[in-house]
């Protein structure tokens, strides 16, 4: 072991927080020192090193120096940084010194040799390069399977292994979703003919939550602060990838890390009534912070348990049960589900003015869990990786149980004079915008689903109940959108075995929100 004396100052002398990341070869992290009073002595493991020093503003680490250091046993290394950028009245943070917001200086990029101009170009991250294939020209709903898990993760299957199970299968598209790692696209089975094949990757861990990132253009840092999570979430949106809440309300890794303008929400992860709901107090105390003088969750996540508890009890008076046919032996049973959480914790995020589309997966780890069971269809102007992503980032997605469920497509047609459909305007589909104060005929069509129901949710709460009456079933209704909000479909029917899972209702289908907005002035 070596020892190195890390000095990080601003021009007057006063240590910076920061942090120091060791790469013993191009863009492969060995380890990371914080550093949060700006000067610390830590003893090492000898080498040759590439060291990024990164300062932190307002949370977020940008990257301020690159430089080469050998560490030697007996011998102290002084590495040292003064941070001069971010200090003056003209350009009072790191912000103005990163024109390509990517997290480093323009000084750090040009001693690390990257393009301080291009926001692919990162120091000490790898650049990703894609394969743009097209594999069908034609634009359509295609389907796939966004969260599966590979042996470079907790999966039994080398990658070769799943890409063939996937065609198989006859998925459109894979996205293989192992944690904290893109080891998987670097794999010589990474390789199809008939499958749109997503880089991806699991980012997060068991104590905050975990969410997918789809498609970034450099491979995203390891977990950190909380500023440093949504730096990360912008990164990856800023190179025209997708970053994603997973399953929220899984008791193994619950979403704590409260970002803002993520992409979309996994509602549904595995079978729906599979997984037990997680309580109230699972999650961090900071986490169930109440509204000042109000009995209101502060945070999403545990207003979602909290409202999810309140259903519960509701159901669980004698009434309910009565009329469910059930008793207080099946109080387990009638729990809601982990993805029914989700869904709750969808609709506050969308309440509160979040704009994301809904996705699903199946958290395959094995050829025991199959692929596509829940099936998220994506609306692509081809079938390529260029097409796919584009209508994920548009938020074009809806959600089935699998390959036999139900379909389900929703859009909204300006209505003129006498409400006939204005024919020279567009259609408003899933993931889009209707302007506020406009008056519109919304079209849902649903097949495969004879004898459930159709639910129109308008802000989360069910607005049109409809019973499905034929395997190829449309609903037509008129509506002046008055307020900002939107409104979501989904298909849903009473379990068959109340027992074999959670919740009272099993959902097999639902869209993406179509959104009212005031698209003058937001």
């Amino acid at each position: 072991m070596g020892i190195v004396q890390i000095k990080v100052v601003d021009p007057e002398g006063i240590g910076v927080r920061s942090r120091v990341e060791f790469h013993d070869a191009p863009a492969h992290l060995a380890f990371v020192v914080e550093v949060p009073r700006g000067h610390i002595d830590i003893k090492a493991p000898t080498g040759t090193y590439i060291a990024y020093l990164q300062a932190y503003e307002m949370g977020a680490p940008f990257t301020v120096d690159v430089r080469p250091i050998e560490i030697l046993k007996g011998k102290p290394f002084l590495l040292t940084a003064l941070v001069v950028e971010g200090r003056t009245a003209a350009m009072p943070t790191l912000k103005d010194f990163d024109p390509d917001i990517d997290l480093a200086t323009t000084n750090a990029e040009i001693a690390a040799g990257t393009d301080p101009m291009n926001v692919l170009s990162v120091p000490g991250r790898k650049t990703i390069t894609y394969d743009s294939k097209v594999l069908h020209p034609e634009a359509g709903w295609y389907a796939g399977d966004l969260f599966v898990h590979s042996t470079y993760g907790r999966g039994s299957e080398s990658v070769a292994e799943l890409v063939a199970r996937a065609e198989k299968a006859g998925l459109d598209f894979l996205a293989i979703t192992d944690l904290n790692t893109m080891a998987a696209m670097d794999d010589p089975g990474f390789k199809s003919d008939k499958v749109v094949l997503i880089p991806a990757m699991a980012w997060g861990n068991e104590d905050r939550g975990v969410a997918v990132i789809y498609g970034p253009g450099t491979v995203p840092a390891p977990p950190g602060s909380l500023a440093a999570a949504q730096s990360i979430c912008g990164l990856a949106q800023a190179q025209g990838g997708v970053f994603a809440v997973a399953h929220p309300c899984f008791d193994r890794a619950p979403w704590q890390w409260g970002l803002a303008y993520v992409n979309a929400i996994q509602v549904w992860c595995g079978d729906w009534r599979a997984t037990p709901p997680i309580p109230l107090g699972r999650l961090k105390k900071g986490i169930r912070e109440r509204k000042p003088d109000s009995e209101e969750m502060l945070h999403a996540i545990a207003a979602a348990v909290k409202g999810s508890e309140a259903v519960v009890n509701h159901v669980l008076s004698p009434g309910m049960l009565a009329g469910l046919g059930a008793s207080q032996a099946d109080a387990a049973h009638l729990q809601m589900s982990a993805n029914m959480q989700a869904e709750i914790f969808l609709d506050i995020e969308l309440r509160r003015g979040l704009m994301a589309g809904v996705m699903g997966g199946s958290d395959s780890d094995g050829p025991k869990i199959p692929l596509g069971e829940p099936l998220t269809y994506v609306y692509a102007r081809e079938k390529s990786l260029a097409g796919i992503m584009e209508g994920l980032r548009l938020g074009r997605t809806f959600i089935s149980r699998g390959p036999d469920g139900p379909k389900v497509l929703m859009r909204a047609s300006f209505l003129g004079p006498g409400d006939i459909v204005d024919k020279t305007k567009p259609h408003i589909f899933v993931g889009g915008v209707v302007p506020l104060d406009t008056r519109v005929q919304f079209e849902v069509i649903v097949t495969n689903a004879k004898g459930l129901k159709l639910e129109i949710l308008r802000d989360g709460k069910p607005s049109v109940l409809k019973q499905i009456e034929s395997d190829n079933f449309g609903l037509q209704f008129k509506e002046l959108m008055a307020y900002r909000g939107n409104i979501r479909a989904r298909v849903v029917g009473r379990p068959k075995n109340l027992r074999a899972g959670y919740g009272v209702r099993e959902v097999h289908a639902m869209t993406s929100p179509i959104f009212i907005r005031n698209v003058f002035y937001e």
